[in-house]
């Protein structure tokens, strides 16, 4: 068994909590991966070991909102994650996941259960490329525009990774490491507070152009609840029904 196993465990059991939460809330549906493997029993029938028929995927697959979502978990005893932790044939499918822009991947890493971040692919497939690179005698180096330097290390310290990389842990999540990649991936947009021209009552604006008034007896709530910023739940009524 790997030296990471056992320790490996309680991250595990956080991140299948926030799972279970993300499910729960309607945020997210993302599932544990299993290798497939084949018992191999004695003479009397006894399972005394398993033959595995494939190599695993990835840890983690699913999707968050409507993209699909494809990771890596890895625990660290250290404060360094080393870049073979990563096999060549999950990088492969984290690369084939993310190819195009259609996809999200990364690698999810737990610093001696004191410190989580999550690690885009890009950025890791860069460090191992930079490593690649070194060990041939060149020369490695380059900044991601989030500011991770590629270092050409055989491994990744936990104080060259970007703050906005950082995952936070407590909560109802127990380690909402979903709301750090809506944040890189900017798939969630920050709220601000406005004003519905109908009632007068506090609405949120999404992003520059909707916004939904909190008003149960406002016009606008039979209509979903989504009203223009700068028009009226009234006008809105009338715009919903007759598509001017």
């Amino acid at each position: 068994m790997s030296i990471y196993a056992n320790k490996g465990k309680s991250f595990e059991s956080l991140i299948q909590y926030a799972n279970q939460r993300y499910r729960k809330d309607g945020k997210a549906i993302i599932t544990k991966q299993h290798t497939l493997c084949t018992p191999l029993r004695n003479g009397t029938g006894a399972i005394v070991s398993a033959k595995y028929e494939e190599k695993a995927t990835v840890d983690y697959i699913g999707r968050f909102g409507e993209i699909p979502i494809a990771f890596e978990a890895k625990h660290c005893s250290e404060d360094k994650i080393d870049l073979k932790r990563v096999e060549q044939h999950q990088s492969d499918f984290l690369h084939e996941w993310c190819y195009g822009g259609k996809g999200i991947s990364f690698v999810l890493v737990s610093f001696k259960h004191e410190a989580f971040y999550v690690i885009p692919y890009y950025a890791w497939i860069h460090a191992v490329n930079g490593r690649k690179q070194k060990l041939r005698g060149g020369q490695a180096s380059g900044t991601t525009d989030d500011g991770f330097v590629i270092t050409g290390k055989a491994s990744i310290r936990k104080d060259e990774l970007p703050e906005a990389w950082s995952v936070k842990s407590g909560g109802t999540a127990a380690l909402d490491y979903l709301q750090t990649v809506g944040k890189l991936w900017r798939l969630a947009e920050e709220e601000t507070r406005g004003k519905c021209l109908e009632c007068t009552y506090g609405i949120f604006k999404i992003g520059d152009t909707v916004g939904y008034c909190k008003n149960d007896k406002c016009k606008n709530i039979s209509f979903g609840g989504h009203v223009p910023v700068e028009m009226s739940c009234t006008l809105f009524e009338k715009r919903e029904r007759t598509g001017i």
